[in-house]
């Protein structure tokens, strides 16, 4: 089962890809700031994908210290999940490998990972 970590300060954003998600076989970890994800991070097995908004929380774009040593880490996919363009520019200069508007995180999420449906929402 694939492990992946949303890095977003909206709670409906949250629910909505975790709604969206669920379905597939895939373990949700939630942050809601940037000190949560970083424990998740350091007490967790490797991730597969991380989504990352660009400003966690609030309107200022703060993440990029944040992704420059996830990405130092590890090869994973990172999505930058940014609501503006230009943050999602610096974003991936930092160290993304995908972008994603954030309506379209799951589906993202789920081509990156080739993820599979639960047996339960099959049936």
């Amino acid at each position: 089962m694939k492990k992946i970590l949303l890095v977003e300060d909206n709670p409906q954003y949250q629910l909505d890809w975790e709604k969206k998600l669920c379905r597939y076989e895939v373990v949700i970890n939630q942050a809601f700031d940037l000190e949560g994800a970083q424990k998740i991070l350091d007490r967790s097995d490797p991730f597969d994908l991380v989504v990352v908004d660009g400003c966690v929380p609030g309107y200022t774009y703060n993440t990029e210290p944040f992704i420059r040593e996830l990405r130092q880490k590890s090869a994973m996919p990172i999505v930058t999940a940014a609501g503006c363009f230009k943050v999602q520019q610096l974003m991936m200069s930092a160290g993304c490998s995908h972008a994603s508007r954030k309506d379209d995180v799951p589906d993202t999420v789920i081509r990156l990972l080739d993820l599979q449906l639960t047996q339960s929402s099959v049936s």
